[in-house]
């Protein structure tokens, strides 16, 4: 804004110049883009020679250089050996360095669907056990499957990683077709449904279902903190953090993971509130104020406290996101991944 109204002195032109470089750094470092981060951090230091802390920022840079080689190499190996959980593994731990390393993505997507079919071929081979309990709810057959709901991936950088799902029916299950909320557990196909009506959530057990530590034998409304068994102890928590909305969550409480690998779901109605706040959907301890995703239509869209971008372009009132876009802030970021709803 001082450089738009030419009140911008010598000294603070080269300050906005270390700015930039600095941002073009952190950029190009999200990618793994090394060699030309390092260019920047050079060039920073060509304006302001006297500060000693971009020597600490290029052996960074280094570091992680060096991190993400031995990853990639160690992914390579893996995706040879078509050993997909260490596949999964590896690219997960290739993004956490490098959360926009295109190759790492890559690969966890196509872990993902192999995972995915490997799971449905064993499932399709092996009758329900009888400790899984009686069907309660009406039995899967090729006819009655459906695609799942719309669903993306969210990345949270420094916070974590989030399944949102849209629909208001959303479907627990092994990573097999048709299933919204994959777990990598042994549980029926269709093992329950989750479905919102009227601003409350009730979950059908299809198969053996707890709540709160009871049998249910049919549709049971869910409250806030409920622990959710499922078949022989997978366990959910659900969680209503805002009592004002209708976006609700679902968190691993035992040691099974989601596939793809996230940190807990999203259920999205209209909304869903990121920052500091303990009623956000997603917690951001570190975030300087809130950010609003919320559905319009088919489209979503993005409404901040304090400014953003979306892929690069800056945000002015509501802004609308793609499922592929990247949303960055002062302090902040986040990314939209499609998944691919046949998985």
């Amino acid at each position: 804004r001082l450089s738009n109204r030419h009140h911008m002195t010598e000294a603070m032109r080269i300050l906005h110049g270390v700015c930039r470089r600095l941002e073009r750094f952190e950029s190009l470092l999200r990618k793994g883009q090394f060699r030309q981060a390092e260019t920047q951090i050079t060039a920073a230091e060509a304006l302001r020679p006297d500060w000693p802390a971009f020597a600490a920022r290029r052996e960074q840079c280094r570091l992680v250089a060096d991190e993400a080689r031995r990853l990639s190499d160690a992914l390579h190996q893996a995706l040879a050996a078509s050993d997909w959980s260490e596949v999964l593994a590896t690219s997960d731990a290739l993004l956490e360095l490098v959360p926009e390393h295109r190759h790492a993505r890559q690969a966890r997507r196509q872990a993902w669907v192999a995972v995915g079919l490997q799971a449905s071929r064993v499932s399709g081979r092996q009758p329900v056990r009888e400790t899984d309990g009686p069907a309660i709810g009406p039995t899967t057959d090729t006819k009655t499957m459906r695609e799942p709901q719309t669903r993306f991936l969210l990345w949270v950088d420094a916070v974590g990683g989030y399944l949102v799902c849209w629909g208001d029916e959303i479907v627990l299950g092994p990573p097999t077709p048709g299933v919204d909320v994959s777990i990598l557990a042994d549980l029926s196909r269709r093992h329950a449904i989750v479905r919102r009506d009227a601003g409350d959530y009730w979950i059908d057990p299809l198969r053996a279902v707890k709540v709160a530590g009871r049998a249910i034998v049919g549709p049971t409304v869910l409250t806030d903190g409920d622990v959710i068994e499922l078949g022989e102890g997978v366990e959910l928590r659900f969680r209503r953090p805002h009592a004002l909305s209708a976006t609700a969550r679902l968190e691993r409480a035992g040691h099974h993971r989601f596939s793809p690998s996230v940190d807990a779901v999203l259920l999205m109605a209209e909304h869903c509130m990121l920052g500091p706040s303990s009623q956000s959907h997603v917690v951001c301890p570190d975030w300087p104020a809130e950010l609003m995703l919320f559905r319009q239509g088919d489209a979503l869209h993005a409404r901040g406290e304090m400014p953003f971008q979306v892929d690069d372009e800056p945000a002015v009132g509501k802004m609308p996101v793609n499922l592929d876009s990247r949303i960055v802030g002062e302090g902040f970021s986040l990314t939209l991944e499609p998944l691919d709803s046949r998985l």
